[in-house]
């Protein structure tokens, strides 16, 4: 479990950089490369999170802030379902939610990367804690 969250933790920072690097380098007004960021980084928590969920429940060393997490991105989708049905009544609400969704994104992705930086620490702290 180990490998698995420092490659899931690797792979979170590496989408990042080159997510980042593609950004910097095209016109930013005119590519599709912030997107490409959103997806990857996105994309590969999502991913990973699922993994957790479904594969390594007795490994979550903070299971607490994983459930809060996954909590909110339920809601936040539940939301998201709900005002795309209420983007055919009103169409006014196309720029709040896209607006929200540019501005609370990157909260979400920097909680879950600090989740799991936390669950590495823990594990090297528990392998050490046999050397007191």
């Amino acid at each position: 479990m180990k490998t698995f969250k420092i490659i899931d933790l690797c792979w979170q920072v590496l989408a990042l950089v080159i997510g980042i690097l593609l950004y910097a380098g095209s016109n930013w007004a005119t590519s599709d490369s912030f997107l490409v960021l959103y997806y990857m980084v996105g994309g590969a928590q999502v991913f990973s999170f699922l993994v957790h969920l479904f594969f390594t429940e007795k490994a979550w060393y903070h299971r607490k802030d994983r459930i809060a997490y996954g909590k909110v991105i339920i809601w936040t989708f539940l939301l998201a379902l709900l005002l795309w049905f209420l983007l055919e009544i009103i169409p006014a609400l196309t720029l709040i939610f896209f607006g929200a969704s540019l501005f609370v994104t990157p909260f979400f992705a920097v909680w879950y990367f600090s989740i799991g930086l936390t669950e590495i620490r823990t594990m090297k702290n528990k392998e050490l804690v046999h050397l007191k």
